[in-house]
């Protein structure tokens, strides 16, 4: 089981210090190798939120577009 399940703090965007951010370097080489149970702490907004993932464990899923040109 995930470490990271059901732990999300969200805080305001000016609590966030940009040095405790998720390199986008580091996101986007994490992308390219296919890498999972990879943490990314990132500031954004959700745009769209899909349809939930109701087997076991279930799970949200949601498209949130990162302050950057990247989107999760």
């Amino acid at each position: 089981m995930s470490p990271y399940r059901d732990t999300i703090a969200l805080k305001p965007i000016s609590q966030i210090a940009n040095s405790d951010l998720t390199g986008l370097d580091n996101l986007k080489k994490a992308f390219e190798n296919q890498q999972s149970n990879f943490q990314v702490k990132q500031t954004g907004r959700i745009v769209k939120m899909l349809r939930d993932d109701n087997h076991k464990p279930r799970h949200q899923h949601f498209l949130i577009q990162l302050d950057s040109p990247y989107y999760l």
